[in-house]
């Protein structure tokens, strides 16, 4: 007889998906409390700043904490297959 089931969690009762951990929630009210809301609107606007570079790990860095991990994105495309193109104001940080 098999100890486990495939597909069911051992601890069906567990921290759900997304939760944060006690480190992180912690973490959050510290820089919450570190930073000025300007401080945090300068963040956000370099973040992006550096994504529109080609350098996206400050962005996806600091999104993973606003937001759970976002899923990893292995293939993306555009409309009927084309090239995605994306629209978006940043003036509105």
């Amino acid at each position: 007889m098999a100890k486990f089931v495939t597909g069911q969690s051992g601890n069906p009762a567990g921290r759900p998906k997304g939760a944060r951990n006690k480190a992180n929630a912690e973490l959050v009210v510290l820089i919450q409390e570190a930073f000025t809301p300007e401080d945090i609107q300068a963040l956000q606007k370099k973040a992006i700043e550096q994504a529109m570079e080609g350098k996206p790990a400050l962005l996806l860095g600091l999104m993973e904490y606003g937001y759970s991990k976002m899923p990893r994105i292995t293939e993306v495309s555009g409309k009927d297959g084309g090239p995605l193109t994306i629209q978006s104001d940043i003036r509105k940080l």
